[in-house]
């Protein structure tokens, strides 16, 4: 059954602030080389509008298991939530 949340599109607000998060995660991880391709694929689709819930929530899985550090100043409620950090 698929998930009916996994359609649902972020508010531009919530764009900004997940763009502002990854980007900083980077920087946050000394530039990973692997990390910033994901960044940088992950920005592009949002920017594009093609991401659903469930492709940031497997962004954010695919982060907390790439072993890195997730934490960041820019890491919101709402951000978290998105990534599915707080589920």
């Amino acid at each position: 059954m698929r998930n009916p949340c996994s359609n649902i599109t972020i508010t531009d607000n919530q764009e900004s602030e997940l763009i502002a998060y990854l980007n900083d995660l980077v920087k946050k991880n000394n530039d990973n080389i692997a990390l910033r391709n994901i960044v940088e694929t992950t920005v592009q689709e949002i920017k594009q509008k093609r991401v659903s819930m469930d492709f940031l929530k497997g962004i954010g899985s695919a982060l907390m298991s790439f072993g890195i550090s997730i934490t960041s100043n820019l890491l919101t409620p709402s951000v978290a939530h998105i990534l599915g950090f707080n589920s």
